[in-house]
């Protein structure tokens, strides 16, 4: 990834791709060929979001394009390979305000799969997604607690047992490979989140956790793009390893679209992966949170090459801004420096309310999570801070910080 000097006050700034050698999708030159074969499980349609809410929906999309990437690999052989892959990138589609639920569905369902996992707890499910067709899937982490057998069963009702390549709690994923080559591959937008999705948007969430009495498909409306995730949301006991998630995306369901809690695949109207929907709740039933694809891929990447995550964190600690605090400096909104030992590290200072990070807002903790994690450790990012009521500009070397696996 470029550094922060390289990229300075521009969100949307060019990045070239790193050596091929070191990654796992392509530039969107080398094009592939993806083959959708295979039968399909019978889908049982839930019922459709109310046309209220889908009006509204419709007042607030902008008519913003996407482009879409499909995943294609190369068919490489054996278990955690690291075979060539291929990305197809399709002309842009503009987004629309409704969608036909099942139509999306059965077009992606071919790269979704039901995760069952046996261990000490007992039997748990979940919903995983094909992103390299030599057997490699994502779903759920806190699915995996201590799991003894992992059977991972496709579109086409092929079971396999799966190892586990890697997880991470802070975003709920985790990483599975089975010894299965020329799968259909899921597709995911070639875009950031930001970019790709947007309050009001209509998606589809698909739940193959009970694949065996086919897959669940709800309709759902977009209530928050990047949205926070605190541990105390995460049922009674704070969620397994009580872990916030940060940019996560927010859906809301029908009341009675009963998608059960199992995790889940978030669709955008055209059949892409927009994320992998957490099997954590915060006991809303008609709320769900997604880790958004962008970062999912980049926690893919992470698990396959080391089995570790280490993410990108400032040198010091933040906290939330208070409104009077914010009205006195006149900002609409950022995060503060919390106090830290003298002199602090990289220029940054005990109080210093830091409102952008190259160039991108920070109104809130969230933000300031999820714009550092776009960057590698020891990249170098410009941060704008409020000091004693003046702007000032600081530039400072991101650390790295381990996930808890």
């Amino acid at each position: 990834m470029m550094s922060g000097s390289d990229n300075r006050g521009r969100r949307d700034a060019f990045q070239p791709p790193v050596p091929l050698e070191d990654r796992l999708w392509r530039h969107p030159s080398e094009l592939g060929v993806y083959a959708d074969t295979g039968p399909r499980v019978i889908l049982r349609k839930r019922p459709a979001m109310s046309r209220v809410l889908v009006a509204a929906a419709m007042g607030l999309i902008g008519g913003s394009v996407i482009g879409i990437g499909a995943l294609v690999a190369s068919g490489s052989v054996g278990q955690n390979s690291t075979g060539s892959t291929v990305e197809r990138i399709a002309a842009p589609i503009a987004r629309t305000a409704t969608v036909d639920e099942l139509a999306v569905a059965e077009a992606a369902l071919p790269s979704v799969a039901s995760v069952r996992v046996r261990g000490p707890a007992g039997e748990r499910t979940a919903t995983g997604v094909v992103v390299r067709d030599d057997g490699m899937l994502l779903t759920n982490s806190d699915v995996l607690d201590a799991a003894d057998d992992i059977t991972v069963t496709l579109d086409d009702g092929t079971a396999y047992p799966a190892t586990l390549v890697g997880r991470h709690r802070g975003t709920d994923l985790g990483v599975l490979d089975i010894e299965a080559n020329g799968l259909p591959v899921a597709a995911l937008p070639d875009a950031r989140l930001d970019e790709a999705v947007a309050f009001g948007d209509s998606v589809v969430l698909v739940n193959a956790a009970s694949a065996g009495d086919g897959p669940q498909v709800s309709e759902a409306v977009v209530s928050g793009p990047s949205t926070e995730l605190p541990a105390e949301a995460l049922g009674p006991d704070g969620g397994q390893g009580g872990t916030p998630m940060y940019g996560m995306v927010e859906v809301r369901l029908e009341p009675d679209a009963t998608t059960n809690h199992a995790g889940g695949v978030l669709l955008d109207g055209n059949g892409s992966v927009l994320g992998i929907v957490t099997a954590r709740t915060d006991g809303d039933d008609a709320a769900r949170y997604a880790t958004p694809f962008d970062y999912a891929r980049q926690v893919y990447r992470q698990l396959m090459d080391s089995g570790e995550i280490n993410t990108a964190d400032l040198a010091v600690a933040v906290e939330e801004l208070d409104d009077a605090t914010a009205d006195a400096l006149n900002v609409s909104g950022g995060v503060v420096v919390s106090p830290v030992a003298a002199p602090a590290p990289d220029g940054l200072e005990t109080g210093d309310v830091i409102t952008a990070i190259n160039g991108a807002d920070v109104n809130d903790l969230n933000d300031s999570v999820t714009e550092v994690r776009r960057y590698q450790p020891g990249d170098e990012v410009d941060i704008a801070v409020v000091r004693d009521g003046a702007p000032v500009t600081v530039v400072t070397r991101l650390r790295g910080a381990p996930g808890v696996p």
